[in-house]
């Protein structure tokens, strides 16, 4: 009888930042590093696979010396020690799609450069998986998974497919990849109980043991001599060190190809083993933090440089590699996710701002490299001098679509100017005028630091207005100038709605209703929030055995402001929730505090739409807020959209309670949401558009379907072992006091209802351009005409990214339908050819700009070759 093989892969699983900050396991990372090089010097194992991820092997470069360093890179360069895809292993449902395409982009760059980049989707412990993986891989050319959670197959090799149909042959690992196992005293005991549980799995005779664990290197053992007694011990086996590589070659030339179980689409079933659904909205201000750094980045900066610099100027390409790399240091899931130590987020708060410091100045630098802005006093561009006002300005609008619609601006006038100050109209360059509506006036001060002369504050009065724009073409830059004329100020009115053609918001005994106008349906209790105790940690939401619901609260400071085309209406919600848990950890502490919510609504006069601002200041711990939207019908399912895809979602029934048993986790009840949720019908319905609020959960009731939308999830544990939602624990049971969220916080949504004549993927578009809004700019065009650059004719296909590499410019678009779909594409843009390239850039066939297919499901990129 032929000896099956147990494929040994010595590997370590590489977080950066968790139960320590980054900068211990930092200098533990330098103990690992110099035994897995004293493991290869002395022939102790063949190979060492690096976690898939390289960012931590340029942690260690950046503070080792340089004798370690170059042995490091010689068995990098050799094959020994191996290294990618990835640069980290990232949350896939908390980051964009275009994110999870650069985190390999630049993680196969640095591993290539340094030697061979591994050609394996390895995502040993991500807390599930987007259905667009398996298309993200092949576009890299990975051909090739490796997963743990969030599936429950019945065997070890499986093929795992993409919306679009594009699969990947794929490694279940029955045991997870946490197996040090032959660095263990007891390692033939520990084996025997193994193979007595992977055996089962496997449909070949070759099996896989990754050994190794989260920060582990090998023992300072004799491993060869181990293997050999495993080897005497179990004789229908050979015992072999290998790589990924190698052991999925071999695997694949004996599988059976066509008898491989399909799993489709995303993968979160937790029947297996912990997915951790609830770091959705544990921190949620992390996420909103990284949306708004994400949509920056890919709405405005990259854009923005395609507009600015010609095909053969050099844009601030390295500039922007280290931007994304920083970026993606929050992206890791026990980073994004929000379930570590304070420290380590602490530090997140730190990165969020630089980056936010980086783009702000690199969106400047792409105007004055135009010269549209001015960094000096004496104006040799835009002739507008550093110290002007905002008399002049530029706004963007970054989306391949024209835009119809209200635009927020602050613009700032200096007090000299009395002709202004007296009342002024917006005018464009082309001559239009706008009569804006003013919501607010205060003084303030402006400060400038010219290169060329000392800094200096200025004595300005700050204006919030709101003007209608029409037909703003796609992909423009336009200069308004604001010049004397008479504008509309918002005024108090003594009503309790706000109401255009197509909705009326009413407030009635604290209940916020809608009544959809167009349709005639009629939407009681939006907006309504509540607060229930949660006894679990950072990773799970827990009901505690005797829950306080507190949904009843008190509405103050009431006031509603409205003009011709923008309606207000403000008002305070006032909450009395318990303080903390009970000290057994099932109920309430008798200690009450006292909760507000400052919740602003905005009404546009052409809108059906509700824009929500709440502000949030929480004095309660060990809580769960959430805010409530009744569909008014009762739903079998909703959509949210997910890394280029939109996902069909079924409502679950909510259970709270499971065996304690170590890997068991309640049925997960909550989803996942990039920036939307649509429930609806064909009757009826909502949609909920939302920057950072990613956890949502779809609630039955008798006769009617809730959405209810987590605002803040607010625990004080990594991770516990003794509450009713999982069993045993996640992590190391350390107290994180700041994951309680004391303090205040601002979220933004919003709330329209369902037009029959609207697609789900039209509703998307709109979702995008909520967290894309067009932007304000200080400076001028100089007569320079930048209008419709790019535009597409069909607002069904989603754009991901808008870039200049060198001397060509791509373009990212997905289609989330299951139909094809065509469309023109309008460009100013001189290139040579048109053509469609992997993500990996390889180019795939020319197009035709004047009718261009897109697949159902498929992530196309288009490079404008110049």
């Amino acid at each position: 009888m032929a000896k099956k093989t147990l494929n040994i892969v010595f590997q370590t699983h590489w977080d950066r930042e968790w139960y320590y900050s980054f900068e211990y396991y930092r200098h533990r990372l330098t103990q690992v590093i110099d035994r897995v090089v004293d493991a290869l010097d002395h022939d102790e194992i063949d190979y060492f696979v690096f976690d898939g991820q390289v960012a931590a092997l340029q942690d260690f470069y950046d503070v080792a010396d340089d004798h370690i360093v170059n042995k490091v890179k010689e068995y990098v360069k050799s094959g020994k020690i191996v290294i990618g895809p990835w640069y980290v292993l990232a949350d896939e449902f908390l980051v964009t799609g275009e994110s999870l395409i650069r985190n390999l982009e630049i993680g196969m760059d640095f591993a290539d450069r340094e030697g061979k980049s591994q050609r394996l989707g390895y995502l040993p412990d991500t807390f599930g998986h987007i259905s667009q993986m398996p298309q993200i891989l092949k576009g890299f050319d990975i051909h090739d998974a490796v997963i743990w959670r969030g599936i429950v197959p019945k065997t070890s090799e499986l093929t795992w497919q993409s919306p679009d149909g594009t699969d990947v042959f794929t490694v279940f690992l029955p045991q997870g990849y946490y197996q040090p196992i032959v660095d263990q005293p007891k390692y033939e005991e520990l084996m025997d109980t193994y193979l007595k549980n992977i055996e089962p799995f496997a449909t070949t005779d070759e099996l896989l043991l990754t050994n190794g664990g989260d920060h582990l290197m090998p023992a300072k053992v004799d491993i060869r001599e181990r293997l050999e007694t495993l080897e005497k011990k179990y004789s229908d086996y050979e015992f072999k060190i290998t790589n990924f590589k190698t052991y999925i070659d071999q695997l694949k030339s004996k599988v059976n190809h066509e008898n491989l179980p399909i799993y489709k689409g995303e993968l979160r079933d937790n029947s297996n083993i912990h997915v951790l659904p609830n770091v959705l909205s544990t921190r949620s201000y992390l996420k909103k933090d990284n949306q708004l750094i994400e949509d920056q980045i890919l709405g405005y900066t990259e854009p923005l440089m395609v507009l600015t610099y010609n095909k053969d100027e050099h844009e601030p390409k390295k500039y922007m590699k280290e931007t994304w790399k920083l970026l993606m240091e929050n992206h890791p899931h026990d980073s994004i996710c929000g379930c570590s130590i304070d420290e380590v987020h602490r530090e997140m708060e730190t990165r969020t701002l630089k980056l936010k410091q980086r783009l702000d100045m690199l969106e400047k630098g792409s105007l004055q490299h135009k010269q549209w802005y001015e960094y000096t006093l004496h104006g040799a561009g835009a002739n507008q001098p550093i110290f002007d006002d905002l008399k002049n300005f530029l706004v963007f609008n970054p989306h391949p679509y024209s835009y119809t619609g209200e635009l927020e601006l602050n613009v700032y006038i200096r007090k000299e100017l009395d002709e202004i100050l007296d009342g002024f109209i917006l005018r464009d360059q082309e001559g239009k005028e706008y009569k804006p509506v003013v919501c607010n006036v205060y003084h303030d001060r402006s400060f400038e630091s010219p290169t060329d002369y000392f800094p200096e504050f200025r004595g300005e009065i700050y204006y919030d207005i709101v003007i209608r724009v029409e037909d703003f073409k796609a992909l423009s830059l336009k200069e308004f100038e604001i010049v004397p004329g008479n504008y509309e100020h918002i005024k108090i009115k003594k009503d309790r709605y706000l109401e255009n053609e197509f909705v009326k918001i009413e407030l009635n005994d604290n209940r916020l209703n809608l009544f959809d106008k167009v349709e005639n349906v009629y939407y009681d209790d939006i907006n309504h929030f509540y607060s229930s105790l949660d006894n679990g940690d950072e990773y799970n939401y827990s009901k505690p055995v005797n829950d306080v619901i507190t949904d009843d609260y008190d509405i103050t400071n009431l006031r509603i402001e409205k003009s011709s085309f923008v309606q207000k209406m403000y008002y305070t919600v006032n909450m009395t929730l318990p303080k903390e848990l009970s000290r057994n950890r099932k109920g309430a502490s008798k200690e009450q505090v006292k909760n507000t919510i400052d919740v602003e609504l905005t009404l546009y006069q052409n809108s059906d739409k509700l824009h929500v601002k709440t502000v949030i200041n929480n004095q309660a711990q060990d809580h769960r807020l959430r805010t409530t939207f009744n569909t008014g019908t009762k739903l079998a399912h909703s959509y949210s959209d997910s890394a280029f895809s939109i996902e069909k979602r079924e409502i679950r029934d909510e259970v709270f309670e499971c065996d304690p048993k170590y890997g068991n986790e309640v049925p997960v009840v909550v989803d996942p949401s990039l920036s939307m949720v649509y429930a609806a019908n064909k009757e009826q319905g909502l949609v909920i558009n939302h920057r950072g609020l990613q956890e949502y959960q779809m609630v039955n009731h008798d006769n009617h379907s809730v959405i209810e939308l987590t605002l803040m999830r607010n625990v004080g544990w990594l991770s516990r072992d003794d509450f009713r939602s999982r069993g045993g624990g996640a992590g190391p049971s350390f107290e994180t006091p700041e994951a309680q969220c004391i303090g205040t916080y601002e979220f933004e949504y919003t709330i329209a209802p369902v037009k029959k004549e609207c697609s789900v993927a039209e509703y998307l578009t709109d979702a995008h351009v909520f967290r894309n809004p067009l932007k304000v700019y200080k400076g001028k065009l100089n007569d320079d005409q930048v209008q419709n650059v790019i535009s597409i004719d069909n607002k069904k296909i989603q754009w991901s990214s808008l870039r200049k590499i060198d001397q060509n410019v791509y373009l990212r678009l997905w289609n989330p339908t299951n139909e094809e779909l065509t469309f023109n594409l309008d460009t100013k843009i001189d290139f040579k050819r048109l053509i469609s390239v992997q993500l990996n850039h390889k180019e795939i066939e020319v197009l035709d700009e004047s009718k261009i297919t897109i697949k159902p499901n498929q992530i196309m990129t288009i490079c404008f070759e110049r």
